[in-house]
């Protein structure tokens, strides 16, 4: 009589770590109405009163969203808006080698679709951080001309007007 025989063999489980990630460069030019340190100077205080932290190595950093950091380089002359998106990948096995060997390859797959996730979002996300930056360099630009007006002679007076598509006009009255 024959019978059947039931083997299990155990499984090893191993686990590795997808990243995905990208970055994305901006240049800030901003006009010398003043001189240019005290232009960087402006945009920082502006940008922390928006929220932006300082950094370790002197530059400045804010979150536009979960997951996308904009960090302002200490001279202020760029931005860099960053997406990093871990995700953790389990596989299994006839033996550690085999599922570490499975992990890894599972995990270097998803990296590619992680990297182009991270790519997608940044694109999207562009026009955020630049209107960010851009309203910053406006209150730069207003602050800028007052104080070069106030260096010029006594300020008179300082009407500031906003147009529907954005644009704002500042007239400055300086008797000299």
């Amino acid at each position: 009589m024959s019978r059947g025989y039931r083997i299990q063999v155990p499984l090893s489980v191993a686990q590795a770590k997808a990243v995905g990630a990208d970055q994305l460069a901006l240049q800030v030019a901003l006009m010398p109405i003043l001189t240019p340190p005290r232009m960087a100077e402006l945009l920082r205080a502006q940008l922390v009163e928006a929220g932006w932290k300082p950094t370790a190595d002197g530059g400045l950093q804010g979150e536009i969203e979960v997951g996308v950091v904009a960090t302002l380089n200490k001279d202020g002359t760029s931005i860099t808006v960053s997406t990093t998106t871990e995700q953790n990948i389990t596989a299994t096995g006839n033996n550690a080698n085999a599922a570490n060997n499975a992990a890894r390859a599972r995990a270097k797959e998803r990296t590619k679709d992680l990297n182009q996730a991270a790519t997608a979002k940044l694109a999207s996300r562009e026009g955020d951080v630049r209107a960010v930056v851009d309203a910053a360099i406006q209150k730069v630009y207003a602050t800028a001309l007052e104080e070069k007006a106030r260096s010029l002679g006594q300020l008179e007076s300082m009407e500031r007007q906003e147009g529907a598509d954005g644009t704002v006009e500042i007239v400055l009255k300086v008797r000299v």
